[in-house]
């Protein structure tokens, strides 16, 4: 297994390949594809009303990018329920702005831009992953923070990328990425640093994770972890097909992890993790049928 890393800009074109979105379209800007975008989305109960909740492919991948919003250059909190951006390491050509991704309530599709690095947005970190596991299986406990927070993760095509927004709130060398909440500090600052919408981390800390600016991919302090995916539990995807017949019986198999609902919290929206028992059905041998010759009348 390789090491985790911030996505870059071909890592993301690579799973919108694989999703079903064409190379021309990967390579243009603004909104691509048809509805990767509804397949890459989670959290149905956290999106506003919209064409990308209401689509087919929504949660098909177990990626869950959530709205989480952003802080704009202005130091603006915006667009939460509507919009959710998570950055990648890539440089425009010449540029100091940075790529990222985007998922809006209104659009089924993926949004490609850039951004200055003021701008505070989402992080998701991936690792390559070759093996055979099938898309959708979850690795609990898969990559651990700075801090000590345990993040599961998903396959998907030759990646494995964590389910959940980063809220890492260390640098790999131990030191404390700094929560700047003022809006003129956090327009000036040239290094990397974190916030939380609305500056409430109560609020929104544990459903969105933090906003990061860009500044902290240029950072020379990594905040990644120096090991690699190390996931206690393989689990894996589920599928649900129709009984055809009534010859089952029920047969426990393994206890297995499994992610509740989106349920309100106070103000937010969580999912609690929950182990439970997993049955599969298990064909019954039928009994042959024995004809019985009836009395012929006389």
């Amino acid at each position: 297994m390789s090491t985790w890393r911030i996505p870059t800009d071909e890592d993301f074109k690579a799973i919108e390949a694989h999703l079903g979105m064409s190379q021309s379209e990967a390579d243009s800007t603004g909104f691509r594809g048809t509805n990767e975008g509804s397949a890459l989305a989670g959290g149905w109960s956290l999106w506003d009303s919209g064409a990308l909740r209401d689509d087919a492919r929504f949660g098909e991948t177990g990626v869950d990018i959530l709205p989480a919003g952003h802080r704009d250059s202005n130091s603006v909190f915006d667009r939460l329920g509507e919009r959710g951006t998570v950055w990648s390491t890539t440089n425009f050509p010449d540029s100091t702005t940075l790529y990222w991704r985007a998922l809006f309530s209104f659009n089924t599709a993926i949004n490609r831009s850039t951004s200055q690095p003021k701008w505070g947005y989402s992080l998701r970190l991936l690792r390559d992953d070759n093996s055979e596991d099938a898309d959708g299986a979850i690795y609990t406990d898969d990559y651990t923070g700075n801090d000590g927070k345990k993040y599961d993760a998903v396959k998907i095509g030759n990646f494995t990328i964590i389910n959940e927004n980063l809220n890492e709130t260390k640098y790999a060398d131990g030191t404390e990425i700094p929560i700047i909440e003022d809006a003129t500090e956090w327009g000036n600052t040239t290094s990397g640093a974190r916030c939380y919408y609305n500056n409430d981390e109560e609020t929104y800390g544990s459903t969105y994770g933090a906003l990061y600016n860009g500044h902290i991919i240029e950072s020379t302090t990594s905040i990644i972890r120096e090991e690699e995916g190390n996931g206690d539990e393989f689990i894996a995807p589920i599928r649900r097909r129709p009984m055809r017949s009534r010859s089952f019986r029920n047969v426990t198999l393994r206890t297995r992890y499994t992610l509740s609902p989106w349920v309100k919290k106070g103000l937010s929206f969580v999912r609690e993790k929950k182990w439970r028992t997993r049955k599969q059905p298990q064909r019954v041998a039928r009994k042959p049928k024995v004809r019985i010759n009836r009395w012929r009348r006389r």
